[in-house]
């Protein structure tokens, strides 16, 4: 497609988009409740304010410009030294759970129960809080979170073996 073409195609298809705001406008003074947004199911046709049959959608208003020291907080993006170092120690909050038996003095096959237990229940709480956050059940989430993880330790554990490391 040459870049004639496509500046056609796209005038094209921006002259065939409505705007959003028009079925929200709200209706003339004295006009009957409902008229310039066509509730209630009724076409806006031939309503006061909308266009008559053939003609062009008006232009959408500008948007209000916003001041720049009105900011939403809740909008504020961080840094990226913030970021890396949240994501460091949520990481490393994560990690420490599996060696805790190791930093208490266990060995062997009881260090290593105790750290799958107190990871389970790890990814048990995270899959949990993501259920109740995100409306779903949280049981369910919680599940999937302890077989994902387990799932990944698992294969981590097999490709170890395929290359020839043991277990400490």
């Amino acid at each position: 497609m040459t870049q004639e073409a496509a500046a056609e195609r796209a005038r094209t298809v921006l002259a065939a988009v409505r705007p959003v705001t028009a079925p929200f406008a709200a209706p003339p003074v004295g006009a009957a409740p409902g008229a310039a947004s066509g509730a209630g199911g009724a076409s806006s046709e031939g309503a006061p304010g909308a266009p008559a049959a053939g003609s062009a959608a008006p232009e959408p208003a500008a948007p209000a410009p916003v001041a720049p020291s009105v900011a939403d907080e809740h909008e504020a993006i961080g840094t990226g030294l913030g970021a890396a170092s949240s994501s460091f120690c949520f990481f490393a909050s994560g990690a420490i759970i599996a060696v805790l038996p190791w930093l208490f003095g266990l060995s062997g096959t009881t260090a290593v129960v105790l750290a799958a237990v107190l990871v389970g229940l790890a990814l048990l709480g995270t899959g949990a809080v993501v259920g109740l956050l995100s409306g779903a059940s949280p049981l369910r989430r919680a599940l999937r979170q302890l077989g994902i993880g387990f799932g990944a330790a698992a294969v981590t554990y097999a490709l170890g073996l395929l290359f020839g490391t043991g277990p400490a």
